[in-house]
């Protein structure tokens, strides 16, 4: 399930329906869950299964404290007597005076008595005679058994039944929305785009088996590609890329990131990247140099993903930029001309590869970058729409 139906379901079930998010590591399902944490403004609590030593993690160790007992007899007559009984005293992250977001993480990783003790809590948010606040959530994390690659339990039945259960299977596109508001390296978003099976390889069974049976062998993840950015925006600032063994330097600091093969694509993509076309210098030409239009012309008889790509690194521009753009200032207004030129100038198999692939979906998922720029300069939108047309046709 992706995020998007995954979010309209989270605001559809009952609050106290716990859920369940299936997925493999790295994917981002911790991350996915402190987000909506934050968007609901709930305080975030996360208990690790795995770390829990027997269920007394969940139900509290006993203490021994005395109670007087109240009693009548036959002839209605009153009666005390004071007891040593054993209670509870409830762990610390179960007491809460306000509404939480509680994520079980890892609970197939977990003891079988752990688990079996949280059943009540999964089930109708209490235990014993503690309850979490009202307008509580509860969700848990698991890597997927049915692979034999995880160290995991089964969970049976009955403890399913507390949640629904959902495989966690974010869109690349989605990834990729995230990465430009989270500061992720333009390059490894542009890399994401033109290679999206190396996001998430473990879906993959193809990439997946090639792990089988190997010593700690690596493969891409989302949570590795995160680093990467954080790695290749250090080595930017050290100087490392202009240096002669460079590139080969960090092809191998990016194999203990993402694996050999990927880190050898990837750095082959930063290469090629370095010899082409600056999307930002060119969106911030006035007026766009003729040359950049015979380059790109010349790109599209030779290789027109290139040319897509590039037209996807200018949208980025945009859309890393949104709130300038929709100041509608003689900036805005610049970029706006230079988007719709680039575009225009190109042969018809590239434009409308560039339409098809970077514009016409932006507009149909009304996303901001590209209703902004419809209303800035009309033709882009009469340009999008010669692409929704010409497909018609050929339809």
């Amino acid at each position: 399930m992706n995020i998007k139906t995954l979010t309209l379901a989270c605001k559809l079930l009952p609050k106290k329906k716990s859920i369940m998010l299936k997925g493999v590591h790295g994917i981002g399902k911790t991350e996915w869950v402190k987000s909506m944490a934050r968007k609901w403004k709930l305080k975030l609590v996360i208990w690790h299964a795995s770390h829990a030593a027997d269920a007394t993690d969940i139900t509290g160790m006993p203490k021994i404290i005395k109670e007087t007992i109240i009693w009548y007899d036959k002839k209605g007559e009153e009666h005390q007597e004071e007891h040593e009984v054993t209670a509870t005293c409830p762990p610390k992250w179960m007491l809460q005076k306000e509404p939480v977001l509680l994520l079980l993480d890892e609970i197939n990783r977990g003891l079988s008595i752990a688990m079996n003790a949280i059943m009540q809590l999964t089930n109708d948010q209490t235990y014993d005679d503690i309850s979490l606040p009202a307008g509580s959530r509860i969700f848990a994390c698991i890597n997927p058994e049915d692979n034999g690659k995880y160290d995991v339990s089964s969970l049976d039945p009955a403890q399913l039944s507390r949640f629904a259960v959902y495989e966690f299977e974010p869109s690349s596109d989605e990834w990729i929305e995230w990465a430009i508001t989270a500061g992720v390296h333009p390059v490894v978003i542009s890399f994401i785009k033109a290679h999206p099976e190396y996001l998430d390889p473990y879906t993959l069974p193809e990439l997946a088996e090639t792990c089988v049976g190997q010593d700690a062998m690596k493969l891409p993840d989302r949570r590795a590609w995160e680093c990467v950015s954080d790695t290749y925006k250090e080595a930017e600032k050290a100087g490392v890329f202009e240096e002669g063994t460079g590139i080969l330097d960090m092809t191998e600091i990016f194999a203990g990131l993402i694996g050999l093969g990927a880190a050898d694509k990837f750095m082959a993509f930063v290469s090629d990247q370095n010899g082409a076309l600056n999307p930002a210098e060119v969106m911030e030409m006035n007026p766009i140099d003729p040359e950049i239009h015979q380059k790109l012309l010349e790109m599209c008889s030779e290789d027109i993903p290139s040319v897509t790509g590039f037209i996807g690194s200018c949208q980025m521009f945009l859309e890393t930029r949104l709130v300038e753009l929709k100041k509608n200032s003689a900036t805005s207004k610049k970029w706006a001309k230079n988007f719709y030129e680039l575009i225009s100038h190109l042969q018809p198999d590239a434009k409308m590869a560039a339409l098809a692939t970077v514009v016409v979906d932006a507009i149909k998922r009304h996303k901001d970058w590209a209703l902004t720029l419809c209303k800035i300069e009309p033709k882009f939108k009469d340009l999008a729409w010669s692409a929704v047309s010409s497909k018609k046709k050929v339809y």
